[in-house]
């Protein structure tokens, strides 16, 4: 009877908690009805990230900007793309984007416009929840002012960041996607009751057999 019952906690401990699938998560900057030179900071935390640029040790926020504010920036998916401009000036460019996950994300890509050869000498670093640097890349074929897509890949990534290639350059990103994988989560009681009855059953068998 102890062997049986012993077996039937750990099914209990099994069933209570179940795993979610992981969310997929696309920002493309076209669904907030932004115009040209507002920040982006937390419209998207409720999709995991939140976005921020560093210029010296200053904070400032990124700025989303269209293709008229430069003929070489023309975003993949219209019209807005991320930028490093702040302060609503096109000419002021943060050193650093930094694209901040409000959980462990996976699987990161976007696109990205290095707008000319400096471009292919942009450094992008990936950092986890503990701010370790997990991994680190350029973009090599970055050397003009199409968007190349990126796969930054990598697993429980905390934060993405964008290193300007030269001082004053300003680049740009878009459609950026990850996947962002939920804790397990309690079974709904009624449904947990239910898969419990069923353990029950299966134990109360197992225990007839021995």
């Amino acid at each position: 009877m102890g062997r049986c019952f012993g077996g039937l906690s750990v099914l209990i401990v099994a069933v209570a908690f179940l795993p979610c699938s992981a969310n997929a998560n696309i920002v493309n900057f076209d669904d907030m009805g932004f115009a040209n030179f507002d920040d982006v900071t937390t419209q998207y935390a409720a999709l995991g990230v939140t976005f921020q640029g560093y210029e010296g040790d200053g904070v400032v926020a990124l700025e989303v900007v269209d293709s008229t504010v430069f003929g070489d920036n023309v975003p993949p998916s219209p019209p807005m793309s991320l930028s490093n401009f702040y302060n609503d000036n096109p000419d002021l460019r943060a050193d650093v984007m930094a694209i901040n996950f409000l959980v462990p994300a996976s699987g990161i890509e976007f696109d990205y416009n290095g707008a000319g050869s400096s471009g292919a000498r942009t450094v992008f670093n990936l950092y986890d929840f503990s701010n370790n640097l997990v991994g680190s890349f350029n973009v090599a074929s970055a050397t003009d002012s199409n968007y190349h897509h990126v796969v930054a890949g990598g697993v429980n990534i905390g934060r993405v960041e964008i290193l300007q290639p030269d001082d004053w350059w300003g680049h740009y990103i878009d459609n950026l996607s990850f996947e962002t994988g939920a804790p397990a989560v309690p079974v709904p009681g009624a449904a947990l009751l239910s898969l419990i009855g069923l353990g029950i059953m299966r134990m109360k068998r197992g225990c007839g057999r021995a």
